[in-house]
Protein backbone atom coordinates (compact mmCIF):
# COMPACT_ATOMS: atom_id res chain seq x y z
CA UNK A 1 0.00 0.00 0.00
CA UNK A 2 2.65 2.85 0.67
CA UNK A 3 4.94 1.64 -2.26
CA UNK A 4 1.54 2.33 -4.54
CA UNK A 5 0.92 5.80 -2.49
CA UNK A 6 4.37 7.04 -2.96
CA UNK A 7 4.49 5.88 -6.56
CA UNK A 8 7.86 4.02 -5.87
CA UNK A 9 9.24 1.41 -8.04
CA UNK A 10 9.78 -1.74 -5.98
CA UNK A 11 13.51 -1.35 -6.17
CA UNK A 12 13.00 2.61 -4.52
CA UNK A 13 10.91 1.26 -2.26
CA UNK A 14 12.88 -2.16 -0.80
CA UNK A 15 15.77 0.44 -1.12
CA UNK A 16 14.15 2.84 1.37
CA UNK A 17 13.33 0.41 3.34
CA UNK A 18 16.59 -1.28 4.10
CA UNK A 19 18.08 2.33 4.61
CA UNK A 20 15.06 2.51 7.64
CA UNK A 21 15.92 -0.27 8.67
CA UNK A 22 19.68 -0.10 9.05
CA UNK A 23 19.71 3.41 10.68
CA UNK A 24 17.16 1.48 13.52
CA UNK A 25 14.03 3.76 12.34
CA UNK A 26 12.02 0.35 11.79
CA UNK A 27 11.52 -3.20 12.40
CA UNK A 28 10.00 -5.88 11.73
CA UNK A 29 7.39 -7.18 14.48
CA UNK A 30 5.80 -10.45 13.89
CA UNK A 31 5.85 -9.96 10.50
CA UNK A 32 4.64 -6.25 9.90
CA UNK A 33 7.03 -2.93 10.13
CA UNK A 34 6.57 -0.65 12.68
CA UNK A 35 8.71 2.06 14.15
CA UNK A 36 10.88 1.45 16.83
CA UNK A 37 11.84 3.79 19.20
CA UNK A 38 13.78 6.04 17.99
CA UNK A 39 11.65 6.02 14.88
CA UNK A 40 8.72 7.60 16.52
CA UNK A 41 11.19 10.15 18.30
CA UNK A 42 12.81 11.15 15.06
CA UNK A 43 9.15 11.07 13.02
CA UNK A 44 7.74 13.27 16.38
CA UNK A 45 11.10 15.67 15.63
CA UNK A 46 10.07 15.94 11.58
CA UNK A 47 6.47 16.46 13.05
CA UNK A 48 7.43 19.20 14.78
CA UNK A 49 9.95 20.88 12.62
CA UNK A 50 6.90 20.83 9.89
CA UNK A 51 4.31 22.92 12.46
CA UNK A 52 7.60 25.06 12.50
CA UNK A 53 7.77 25.80 9.12
CA UNK A 54 4.32 26.20 9.03
CA UNK A 55 4.57 29.44 11.50
CA UNK A 56 8.10 30.48 10.04
CA UNK A 57 7.08 34.16 9.65
CA UNK A 58 5.71 33.85 13.18
CA UNK A 59 8.72 32.84 15.09
CA UNK A 60 11.00 35.31 12.80
CA UNK A 61 8.94 37.83 14.69
CA UNK A 62 9.63 36.18 17.86
CA UNK A 63 13.10 35.91 17.05
CA UNK A 64 13.10 39.85 16.84
CA UNK A 65 11.70 39.92 20.66
CA UNK A 66 15.05 38.93 21.63
CA UNK A 67 16.79 42.14 20.16
CA UNK A 68 14.39 44.37 22.31
CA UNK A 69 15.90 44.24 25.92
CA UNK A 70 12.86 46.27 27.17
CA UNK A 71 10.28 43.19 27.39
CA UNK A 72 9.77 41.45 30.13
CA UNK A 73 9.11 37.66 30.35
CA UNK A 74 5.70 38.42 30.64
CA UNK A 75 5.52 39.89 27.69
CA UNK A 76 7.61 38.08 25.61
CA UNK A 77 5.02 34.99 26.74
CA UNK A 78 1.55 36.94 26.12
CA UNK A 79 3.10 37.61 22.50
CA UNK A 80 4.20 33.80 22.02
CA UNK A 81 0.97 32.96 23.04
CA UNK A 82 -0.87 35.28 20.61
CA UNK A 83 1.10 34.06 17.80
CA UNK A 84 1.32 30.28 18.14
CA UNK A 85 -1.18 28.42 18.02
CA UNK A 86 0.38 24.97 18.79
CA UNK A 87 1.08 23.92 22.35
CA UNK A 88 4.64 21.89 21.27
CA UNK A 89 5.89 24.85 19.79
CA UNK A 90 4.95 27.34 22.63
CA UNK A 91 6.65 24.97 25.03
CA UNK A 92 9.32 25.21 23.33
CA UNK A 93 9.83 29.03 22.92
CA UNK A 94 8.97 29.24 26.26
CA UNK A 95 12.04 27.38 27.54
CA UNK A 96 14.14 29.64 24.90
CA UNK A 97 13.50 32.83 26.99
CA UNK A 98 13.60 31.26 30.42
Amino acid sequence: MLKKDLSLTPKQYYSRLSALSKNALVKKYEGKLRLTSFGKLVYDAQSTIEKGLRDLVKLKVIDSLEADSTLSKEECDNIINTLIQNQEIKAILEKRFS
